[in-house]
């Protein structure tokens, strides 16, 4: 499966619009004079108060486009999310417990948001024969965690019914939607944040024989633990011997009962479910946050919060244990106990930091990758290294892979484990590293040099990568396996992107465009189609054409394949005027005016202004 990182862009021209006259529309509709003369007279007046007929229109209208971003792992099909910002009152005023920077709802044992609004629905693109497939899900539920099966087949969710979370699965050729499992799942900790489903999930993997591992509520949970009124004490907060300089939180744990609640709400049992079968259960109950299958599907990498919990910080800084379990859920290695973090860091803690840290599954099957600093050795160099960890995952067995003087920041292997690239940092400067790992492995190549990341317009790009289906990143090579790829946002001197793509030699570091988006439009690479790009799905947008993904040919060839609809041609037609205009203290600052559908010129209308600096310090 191959997957483009999102870029940090501005929405569709349309929306962004959109979003400006609505807010304009809505605070005009409430003047301050007329509201307190209709309080007087009107004993209604206080309730609330739908907006005008154009307005509820305008917010009712789906928004939703196809775009071909998440592709199956067979390389034909594509999930589109249908997705809704709008939820209802009574959706809304559902009993909510607020724990520790966590808002969970305990009548279906999940996440608030993943109760009110998010994914409805769901359609397949089947880019062989051109055409989509609805898929049937159950009325007034959302989904979330979507996860492709490794040859590509079904599609995995989160279904987040009326009464509790189940795992359903989808058919891409049919969109025939069904429960895998009555068993209820709870998606507190693990689900993915914000229930987009757009990257892998945490809490929902593929096995080899076709099942699926999930986190369960325990059938020992019980019922929710009563707060006894009567305190065992007094309360008592007790300040650091030192400065501690500690963020705001909301929502944060009170008290014994709130750490209780807590812990009851955020327990999970680890399962595997089977169509037709009960749950197999595998080991003990834990808080579990994350859990990762490995490439051969006998192992699980896993991530659970752990006492004792803290009243200053949010669930963030709770302990964590990451562990290795097997398939019949025994503990086979624990590979990290992270304390309680409480207080801002220091920014020079990570260059004195000698824990290990990022473990993940190799990409190759090789075993768990992680990074660690070379512990102190009198005056000798403390290098970074790049670690591995194979059965039965001692860490007193680990082996150095490669070392490098210069902080790791992010580590990705190639799909077969030949090549290692590695971004790293020196002096406030960033560069991307290259080892092949089938030679000398301690020739530490610069591919893309130490560079300033403060200016955008001399950002050269980000290697790009894919993904498997349960979520192992990997770096997205050529065939001949002799060059990678860079992604970037392309920013211009006028701050409008021209998205491109580079090909990087790994012999050399040297780049050839493969591809760059048009001026006159929005051009955005979403997927590769095959190695050396001949292929590729993009999407293209324009102050006055709405977002549609097309197939792009080496040659820039551009066949359109989506034909969305724009849901306001009215708005995207309505003028705009962009200007620039000096401030009192010299800043340059720029501006657009977006004006009413129907604007005549020389007429005076109602504004709203928003102002904030492009750029600050």
């Amino acid at each position: 499966m191959f997957q483009i990182r999102a870029f940090n862009i501005r929405p569709t021209p349309a929306a962004t619009l959109l979003s400006g006259m609505l807010t304009a529309g809505l605070a005009l509709a409430a003047h301050p004079a007329s509201a307190q003369d209709d309080a007087l007279h009107n004993p209604d007046a206080d309730r609330y108060v739908l907006p005008p007929p154009s307005i509820q229109a305008l917010l009712e209208t789906d928004k939703n486009y196809a775009s071909l971003n998440y592709i199956s792992p067979d390389g034909d099909h594509f999930v589109v999310p249908l997705f809704t910002e709008l939820s209802t009152l009574e959706l809304m005023s559902r009993e909510t417990y607020r724990l520790a920077e966590l808002e969970i709802r305990p009548q279906t044992d999940r996440l608030w948001h993943l109760d009110t609004y998010g994914i409805y629905g769901l359609r397949f693109y089947s880019l062989s024969q051109r055409r989509f497939v609805d898929v049937d899900l159950p009325d007034d539920a959302f989904v979330s965690d979507l996860t492709w099966s490794p040859d590509g087949s079904r599609m995995a969710f989160l279904a987040h019914l009326p009464s509790g979370t189940e795992v359903w699965t989808a058919d891409p050729e049919s969109g025939r939607a069904r429960s895998l499992s009555d068993a209820r799942v709870l998606a507190t900790l693990g689900t993915s944040a914000g229930g987009q489903g757009q990257g892998p999930s945490r809490m929902l993997q593929w096995t080899p024989e076709g099942s699926l591992i999930t986190l369960l509520v325990p059938a020992d949970r019980g019922p929710e633990p009563p707060r006894n009124r009567v305190p065992t004490g007094p309360i008592v907060r007790r300040t650091r011997a030192e400065p501690t300089p500690t963020r705001t939180f909301p929502f944060l744990l009170r008290d014994d009962h709130d750490e209780t609640l807590f812990e009851h709400y955020t327990r999970s049992q680890l399962a595997e479910l089977a169509e037709g079968q009960p749950p197999r259960l595998l080991g003990e109950p834990g808080m579990s946050e994350s859990v990762s299958l490995s490439t051969d599907g006998r192992y699980l990498l896993t991530t659970a919060i752990a006492r004792p919990f803290s009243f200053r910080t949010s669930y963030r800084g709770f302990p964590r244990q990451t562990s290795v379990i097997d398939r019949q859920g025994s503990v086979v290695a624990t590979l990290q106990e992270r304390p309680l973090r409480e207080g801002r860091s220091d920014p020079d803690a990570a260059n004195r930091d000698h824990s290990p840290r990022a473990f993940t599954w190799r990409p190759d099957g090789a075993g768990i990758g992680y990074l660690q600093r070379a512990a102190p050795d009198g005056d000798a160099p403390q290098p970074d290294r790049v670690m591995l960890l194979q059965p039965p995952f001692d860490m007193e067995q680990a082996t150095v892979v490669v070392e490098s003087d210069d902080r790791f920041e992010e580590v990705t292997y190639t799909r077969d484990g030949s090549g290692l690239f590695a971004r790293v940092s020196r002096d406030d400067q960033s560069g991307l590293a290259y080892w092949a790992l089938d030679g000398d492995a301690a020739n530490q190549r610069m591919v893309v040099d130490f560079h300033d990341t403060d200016d955008p317009t001399e950002l050269p790009g980000d290697l790009l990568t894919s993904r498997t289906g349960n979520g192992i990143e990997f770096a997205f090579t050529s065939a001949d396996g002799l060059s990678a790829y860079l992604l970037g946002d392309g920013l211009k001197a006028d701050f409008r992107p021209q998205p491109f793509v580079d090909r990087l030699s790994l012999a050399d570091g040297s780049l050839t465009r493969v591809f760059e988006g048009s001026r006159d439009s929005f051009d955005r690479p979403l997927v590769p189609l095959d190695p050396d790009f001949n292929h590729m799905i993009v999407s293209r947008e324009s102050v006055t054409d709405f977002p549609d993904s097309y197939l792009w040919s080496a040659g820039s060839s551009m066949e359109p394949l989506t034909q969305n609809a724009d849901p306001f041609p009215a708005i995207t037609a309505a003028r705009r005027i962009d200007f620039d205009f000096e401030r009192q203290d010299g800043l340059t600052v720029q501006g657009r005016v977006s004006l009413p559908i129907g604007y005549q010129d020389g007429e005076k209308v109602p504004a709203i202004f928003w102002t904030y600096p492009r750029e600050y310090e």
